[in-house]
């Protein structure tokens, strides 16, 4: 009898693991398209023209990275020199589409991405930065 409950027991923490694992590969992005949009308008300034530009590049961006995910699950190495190639690439348009001002600060935005990156995320000695 306590055999039967052990292997139901571990059964059913299998199922569980299983089903984080899952659901954390089918996680959506971080930030949405309009949540990184939102971001980008009040910290550049961005006029209606230059919203539309970069809502098409970011969601553009995030189609890509999903089918790099899709295509590179068990090879992080890989998959990681891809998202870096990916986020240059889509930096540089929206570069293109900021004047010379906006430029300025998306650059001091991507090089505190970059600090971010280094320092493994977010946590109490790395905090996201002021909204």
């Amino acid at each position: 009898m306590k055999r039967n409950h052990w292997t139901a027991s571990l059964m059913l923490g299998s199922a569980v693991l299983l089903l984080a694992a899952v659901a954390a590969l089918a996680q959506p992005p971080r930030w949405s398209v309009d949540e990184q949009l939102k971001r980008l308008e009040q910290d550049l300034k961005l006029n209606a023209e230059q919203s539309k530009s970069i809502k098409t590049i970011l969601t553009d961006q995030q189609k890509e990275m999903q089918t790099i995910r899709e295509q590179n699950q068990g090879d992080h190495e890989a998959m990681r020199e891809k998202m870096q190639a990916l986020r240059k690439k889509y930096d540089d348009k929206i570069l293109a589409v900021l004047n010379d001002a906006q430029k300025v600060e998306y650059k001091k935005m991507l090089e505190e991405r970059a600090k971010r990156r280094q320092g493994g995320g977010h946590g109490p000695d790395n905090p996201p930065p002021a909204k």
